[in-house]
């Protein structure tokens, strides 16, 4: 986690999140927040999207079509405005069971 303030704001922000494999030995980076500009990079390099799919028994184009199914369901979501808790978590779980 990170904390900053800009311009009197407080950010808060998940700095990386990480894979931890070979019994604790290693870490692949799979999501990175850049502070300057304040994004995130997600599953943007080859090597984290293959530990990402080795770790949820996927092959890798598999993994693709699923975040991309994910991506446009939020989109969807964004679009039509769905934004109170209880409507977010109905069309979640509705989502989830499809």
């Amino acid at each position: 986690m990170a904390m900053e303030t800009r311009e009197g704001e407080t950010l808060r922000r998940v700095r990386d999140v990480g894979l931890i494999g070979d019994g604790g030995t290693t870490v692949e980076r799979i999501a990175t927040w850049d502070s300057k500009r304040d994004t995130f990079s997600v599953l943007d390099d080859e090597s984290a999207r293959a530990a990402l799919a080795d770790r949820l028994g996927l092959d890798e184009s598999t993994l693709i079509a699923e975040l991309e199914r994910r991506e446009a369901f939020l989109q969807r979501l964004l679009d039509d405005g769905v934004s109170e808790i209880a409507a977010v978590q109905e069309a979640v779980a509705a989502f989830a069971s499809s």
